[in-house]
């Protein structure tokens, strides 16, 4: 399992603050724990439990409650105030709504279930396996609640209509919360049901201590907790290494409290040293340094040396990379706008059109053509190598000032307009933007806006979030092409 530190990716488990702050790998889990006994649980079935002291009780605020022993006032509002319906609750305390990707998919009756598909799903092959007598969580059930996780399991495949994934992270969300109070559960998992898919060398056990039997594990068990978790159980001789199972001697290193796979580096924060795991745990430090062409930057989770200039990228197949490295499928027929300078009065100011069709009877995705404007100039290049500037077709090479020129290199259009952009498009329709480090944070369209962070690159064009890329497209489509609305 991967996390980030300060934004950058780190492979479990991982020391941190002189052993303060562990966070560790357990079965299918990440696990925070800190020296004054805090502790966060989570897995991929969506499960999150949070631990604290009672020295917090009466202290804390947030979705898990004010810790006050009285119930009746949990559904507080960061005003204060308390609300009993639990959607304005629940939306009060979002974080950055600006950026989630979060959609209401339930307006009324979320939690409403019809007696027959209730009965269905409530089956001891289903949901009720939960509060199945002598079932696997039998010992579980008067630890953790196992009527609330049994409603809860209810309600989720009524909404998700039976789906089979929904079960299994039901009832892994039930497994986790009983295994991390302690108790001891039977094998639940069968062929049929929810079967657990484990990596070469490897293989499922219900109740295993993966934290202790992995290569940083050797170094750090005393950041385990005591309990046990189902999860992927490395075989006989091998240990796991963050990724993989491997012999000892195959094993990395822990520098600095984080654990490096043989042969993975990491960079120190200003780029100038580089710290590469050798055989045997052996870390080996030596200078770097980045090009005149690149900068030392810390982007999508990875500190590295990276080009100043932004690259946007769409090949054949549609898939479409972004200037900071979003990847999305581009519709196969659709007019948009792929780059432009924000700033319309600027001397720099461009703006790219792209034109996308399905030109055949097997459906194949084709880049028609790109048209570029610029401050009184407008060219539209294809990949058939040829250009029109003010809708005249003009012979190659062309250049239409000292800064602006059309030509062909190799099996590629060329697009140039000095140092600020490069257009690269090649006869089979693969695209390449190149834009200049002097507008990074300066762009608009499905590009990006070139500033170095993922997170905001499905940006409408009125500021708000996209919920994914298709919708980032629709949101860009270029209304002067179009008589329909949007």
């Amino acid at each position: 399992m991967e996390i980030q530190i300060n934004g950058e990716i780190n492979v479990l488990p991982a020391v941190m603050e002189n052993g303060k702050l562990k966070i560790t790998q357990e079965g299918s889990n990440m696990i925070l724990q800190t020296d004054y006994n805090l502790m966060v649980l989570y897995n991929a079935a969506g499960l999150v439990q949070v631990t604290i002291p009672g020295g917090y009780q009466n202290a804390v605020c947030g979705l898990c409650g004010d810790f006050n022993d009285e119930i009746d006032d949990d559904f507080r509002l960061p005003s204060g105030e308390l609300t009993s319906k639990l959607e304005e609750f629940v939306e009060a305390w979002r974080e950055y709504p600006e950026e989630s990707n979060c959609v209401h998919i339930c307006e009324e009756n979320c939690d409403e279930c019809d007696p027959m598909r209730a009965s269905i799903f409530g089956r001891e092959e289903a949901c009720g396996q939960i509060i199945l007598e002598n079932g696997p969580f039998e010992a579980c059930k008067d630890i953790v609640n196992a009527t609330e996780y049994f409603t809860d399991c209810l309600i989720d495949m009524c909404d998700a209509d039976g789906q089979s994934q929904v079960l299994c992270d039901s009832l892994q969300a039930y497994a986790t919360a009983c295994q991390a109070a302690g108790v001891k559960i039977k094998p639940w998992r069968t062929p049929t049901l929810c079967p657990f898919s484990c990596q070469q060398n490897s293989h499922y056990e219900v109740c295993t201590h993966t934290c202790e039997v992995s290569c940083a594990g050797i170094t750090t068990s005393e950041s385990c907790t005591i309990n046990c978790f189902e999860g992927c159980e490395c075989d006989e001789g091998y240990m796991f290494d963050g990724d993989k199972c491997v012999t000892m001697d195959q094993c990395g290193c822990v520098y600095n409290g984080r654990y490096m796979g043989v042969g993975t580096s990491v960079l120190s924060s200003d780029c100038l040293q580089s710290c590469t795991c050798a055989n045997g745990g052996v870390v080996v430090c030596s200078a770097n340094s980045c090009s005149d062409t690149q900068y030392c930057d810390l982007q999508n989770g990875e500190r590295a040396c990276y080009e100043k200039k932004g690259s946007c990228t769409l090949d054949v197949r549609a898939n479409m990379m972004t200037f900071d490295k979003l990847h999305g499928q581009v519709p196969f027929t659709s007019i948009f706008d792929l780059a432009s300078v924000c700033d319309l009065s600027l001397d720099t100011w461009f703006r790219l059109v792209a034109i996308t069709q399905s030109c055949n009877t097997e459906g194949s995705f084709d880049l028609s053509s790109i048209h570029a404007y610029f401050q009184g100039v407008s060219i539209a290049i294809t990949p058939g190598l040829e250009a029109w500037v003010h809708g005249k077709k003009v012979p190659l090479p062309a250049h239409l000032s000292d800064s602006l020129s059309v030509t062909i290199e190799e099996e590629s259009i060329v697009l140039k307009n000095g140092d600020t952009l490069e257009v690269i498009l090649n006869k089979s329709g693969e695209l390449t933007i190149n834009v200049s480090p002097e507008l990074s944070g300066s762009m608009c369209g499905v590009c990006g806006n070139f500033n170095r962070k993922i997170s905001d690159d499905l940006l409408r064009p009125d500021g708000k979030q996209s919920h994914n890329f298709h919708e980032l497209i629709q949101s860009w489509r270029s209304s002067d092409f179009y008589k329909c609305s949007l």
